[in-house]
């Protein structure tokens, strides 16, 4: 993974890069880091035994990133899209993506910033749920499923040329 923070101060900015990935063959999450060069670039390395999902992490907030062994990806975004803690910047509005699975990486950070929200106030609305009746959780939990779904099934009828990729990673998420 290479990219470039535009805006990059080391006066500012944190100063490594980060990608948490789940290795499913320690059963656990891995966290690569890479130091971010004076003028904002970074180049990180990751074991992936398979095709996968991880998160890239700077600042304060993360992207969704999609990956096959062998991949190179790019990612490239202003300091700022990372460093606001406020829930109207979303790193997925303004993260660009080259190389390997360009189109795929940026369907996922469109969908991630259409269906943010929701998750955003479902965890607010419940973040208490071990006192909750089993029924009633199911209950909350199903509507929610259903909540996402709908919202998934709107941003497919959006790019109705999504490749089937996009299609099965986002019903499997």
């Amino acid at each position: 993974i290479t990219g470039k923070i535009e805006g990059y101060s080391t006066n500012i900015g944190e100063s490594f890069a980060r990608a948490a990935v789940d290795d499913i063959v320690i059963d656990d999450q891995v966290m690569y880091m890479s130091a971010i060069s004076g003028d904002g670039r970074f180049q990180l390395k990751i074991k992936l035994y398979q095709q996968q999902t991880f998160y890239f992490l700077y600042g304060n907030q993360s992207v969704t990133v999609f990956a096959k062994p062998g991949d190179s990806i790019h990612l490239s975004f202003p300091a700022f899209a990372f460093m606001s803690e406020a829930e109207d910047t979303l790193s997925e509005d303004y993260v660009a993506f080259g190389g390997s699975e360009r189109e795929m990486n940026t369907l996922i950070a469109a969908y991630a910033s259409k269906s943010y929200r929701l998750e955003s106030e479902f965890f607010k609305e419940n973040s208490k749920p071990e006192n909750w009746e089993c029924g009633k959780y199911k209950r909350l939990l199903d509507n929610h499923k259903e909540a996402r779904f709908s919202i998934l099934q709107q941003f497919l009828e959006e790019r109705k040329n999504a490749p089937e990729s996009f299609k099965r990673w986002a019903a499997a998420d």
